[in-house]
This record gives structure tokens, sequence and C-alpha cells, in this order.
């Protein structure tokens, strides 16, 4: 979560030294929903408010604000894209017209008792959203537009609320997620969808700023290991044990 919010903030950063008289698309690799902020209570599973309150509140969302000041001066646009996504938030509303109590849906009221695979609404159960729009979306087009319904957005992001479309650049169904600013800014959501097919274009298939980013955060084995041995030094001056497996061991032991 920490080298998302990182990551926005470089972005943010780098969108605003950007040369004004171009069009600028500021790519994500993965979602802009910090999913696991949401809730409440300690971990494991949930964080504390204090903790969501630094990286999202004070840090993340401020990060996008920032990207949608600088769209009001020149044209720029902030996307997550995610690469053979998994979800399946559209598909779901399938299950409504499926349901065998519409137009009343309450599956912990009705359903708990049924074995799963007998409710009618489980026909479905294993079609993603990529699944579904790959059977009526032809190369180059975008679906239509849908609001994120998650807790963490609906309860924490505001003005910057995520809405996500799938678009067929040719070699699969990508999810794109942006702000409500891009979604409500006909011009920003066109020229979003115009770079995008760009970038996947000069990838074949996925989006070429994004494989450049890959190649360059590439951590080689000379790091890991530093970064072992910085970690070991860490632990050895705090007087706690590091245990390893023998085979590790010996792969880093000198033999004569």
């Amino acid at each position: 979560i920490k080298r998302a919010v990182e990551e926005m903030e470089a972005l943010a950063s780098l969108m605003e030294n950007s040369n004004k008289k171009l069009a600028t698309l500021g790519l994500v690799d993965g979602s802009l929903i910090l999913w696991q902020l949401g809730g409440e209570g300690p971990p494991p599973g949930r964080f504390p408010p204090y903790i969501r309150n630094k990286l999202l509140e004070e840090t993340f969302l401020p990060s996008l604000e920032r990207i949608e000041r600088i769209a009001k001066q020149h044209l720029v646009s902030v996307v997550g894209y995610i690469s053979m996504p998994g979800s399946s938030e559209v598909v779901n509303l399938l299950r409504l017209i499926l349901c065998d109590y519409k137009p009343h849906a309450d599956c912990p009221r009705h359903c708990t008792k049924i074995p799963r695979g007998q409710r009618h609404c489980d026909t479905i159960h294993k079609t993603l959203d990529r699944d579904l729009f790959a059977s009526f979306l032809t190369t180059g087009e975008r679906s239509s537009l849908f609001k994120s319904r998650s807790s963490v957005v609906s309860n924490y992001y505001g003005s910057q609320t995520i809405y996500f479309f799938y678009l067929n650049n040719g070699k699969e169904i990508a999810r794109v997620e942006i702000p409500e600013w891009i979604a409500k800014t006909p011009t920003l959501l066109n020229l979003t969808h115009f770079l995008l097919l760009d970038q996947c274009a000069r990838g074949d298939g996925y989006p070429v700023a994004l494989q450049e980013a890959h190649e360059q955060a590439v951590i080689n084995t000379a790091d890991r290991e530093e970064f072992r041995a910085m970690v070991e030094l860490a632990l050895e001056s705090s007087q706690i044990p590091m245990y390893t497996s023998e085979k590790q061991t010996s792969k880093r032991r000198r033999w004569v």
C-alpha cells in the first residue's frame, strides 16, 4: 500500500512538471482503489484509522487532487490500468435478473440455506466482467462507465470517487479506473481512451510506458543480497534471531 501511495505522489510531481503544450496521460499499474484500507478496527485484515488517514486521506487522495488541479490548466489524465482483470462487479448485476426473489433480492434472508450451485444466479458465478465484454466489444471500443461501490471509495474518496470502464485494446479486455472528474469530463474521458489505445498499440497489447517502468523496477540478485544483508544487520543489532533454511544458508556459504 505504501508503495502505491508513493507512486501516486511521484506521478503527481511528474505531471506538475510535464510539458503543458502536450496532452499527458499518467498510468498506474493496477487499481486506483486501495481496497485494503476499507473497514474499521485493528490488524490483521483491517487497518486502524490513523494508518488509513496517513496513507489515504493525507497522501494518496491529495496526490489525485494535485493532478485534478493540473487538469484545469492543460490536458492531463490519470488512470489505473488492470490487465486481465478478475472483477465481476458488472456481471453481479445480472444476478438480479436471475434472482428468484426479485425485485426484493435479499441474499442473507432468502438464500443462506440453499447450497451453492442450486440458486438460479449461480449459473453465472464463474463469469467475469472481461468475459461479458469480450462478447460484444470490438477492437478499440470501451464499455459504458460504472461507478465503484466499494466501501473504501464510498466512505473516503469523496470528490475522487472512482469510476471504471472496460477497453478492448485488440489483445485483451482491460479494466481502466479513473477519478470522477475525468469520468464527468467528456474531453478528458475521450483523451484517456485515445492515449490508452495508442500506448497499447505501441506495446503490442500492453501500455508501453508500463512495460518500460517494469524494466526499470527489476531488482537484480545483487540488490536482493544487499537488502538481505541490511535486514540481517538490523536484526542482529537488536539481538533478534533470523531463521532461514539450511538450503538457503548453503547457497551463500563458500566451500573449498
